[in-house]
């Protein structure tokens, strides 16, 4: 599991929006007598699974499946009312609550061999290589080319004191590490000629898992603050009728706020601590905690 909110004091329009399809949640997931329970990262809300897709089998009787609290990341839709998340997809099972402070933010997919012999992290510009046995990192232009709706591919050639000619094959379809962990993309590399394999993931989890509700704590007065999937922003309070701005990811572990104010701009920054808690650092103490998915019932700036 990494933002700028701007602000202002325009009136927000009366007018209501569907729930989200397939939004990324990251959390744990607890495994109960025939069902599992998932809390959301920076939560303390846990939700029963529905599994209707049957995506759950794919660990049910895995070693993994038997670990007491399992970290997960499911595109899945929790309904505003309810105690279930509905899951459509399971994108990752597997390793310790920590995870949750891992957010990949500048990455789209990161892949590894099974055997550890390479690690390959893909941005919005390049193709990283990492030769993890000879300690040497060889960069490939990173144009993707879809094969349907189940592969993605790259390929490239460089010269660096030789030539490399790389081939690499995300599928769509499940891939089971050395640990047990499982994962929704195998991954397949085709290096001058040498074929191997492994796992991949998407990145930018923490901008693709912060659509929600929240609540914020601010100078010791409650404010409700809802992140839309667009990157727009929108705040509630007691004593206002509503802001609306925009929100972005900074870093790899921090929230930037921007409060566009009648007297100014107001910037605040927050990190997750320990606890998966979002803390406010700098100009003064506040807090901010994941209530639950958007609601259909709130306002949402124009």
């Amino acid at each position: 599991m990494t933002i700028c909110w701007l602000l202002s004091g325009c009136q927000i329009a009366q007018q209501k929006t569907p729930l989200p399809e397939g939004q990324l949640y990251r959390g744990l997931l607890v495994p109960e007598q025939g069902y599992y329970r998932f809390t959301p990262c920076y939560s303390q809300t846990s939700y029963i699974v529905d599994d209707r897709s049957g995506q759950l089998d794919r660990i049910n009787g895995t070693r993994i499946a038997r670990q007491p609290t399992l970290y997960a990341e499911l595109s899945a839709i929790i309904p505003p009312e309810g105690d279930k998340l509905v899951l459509e997809r399971l994108e990752l099972a597997g390793g310790p609550a920590a995870l949750c402070n891992q957010h990949l933010e500048q990455l789209r997919y990161r892949a590894a061999a099974g055997d550890g012999r390479w690690l390959i992290d893909i941005d919005r510009q390049r193709l990283r290589l990492h030769l993890t046995r000879q300690g040497r990192v060889l960069q490939f232009p990173a144009e993707a080319r879809a094969m349907g709706q189940a592969e993605l591919r790259w390929q490239g050639e460089i010269v660096a004191g030789q030539t490399y000619r790389l081939a690499l094959r995300l599928i769509d379809g499940g891939c089971f590490d050395p640990s047990g962990a499982y994962f929704r993309y195998r991954a397949e590399l085709q290096l001058n000629g040498e074929r191997s394999s492994g796992c991949a993931r998407a990145g930018r989890l923490l901008s693709r898992s912060l659509v929600g509700r929240y609540r914020l704590v601010l100078d010791d007065r409650p404010v409700e603050a809802f992140l839309h999937a667009n990157g727009e922003l929108s705040l509630v309070s007691a004593a206002t009728e509503g802001y609306w701005g925009r929100w972005q990811t900074l870093g790899e572990n921090k929230l930037l706020l921007t409060l566009q104010q009648s007297n100014g701009q107001r910037l605040l920054i927050f990190s997750a601590d320990r606890n998966r808690r979002w803390q406010l650092r700098g100009e003064s103490r506040g807090e901010l905690s994941w209530l639950g998915p958007l609601s259909s019932e709130y306002y949402p700036p124009p």
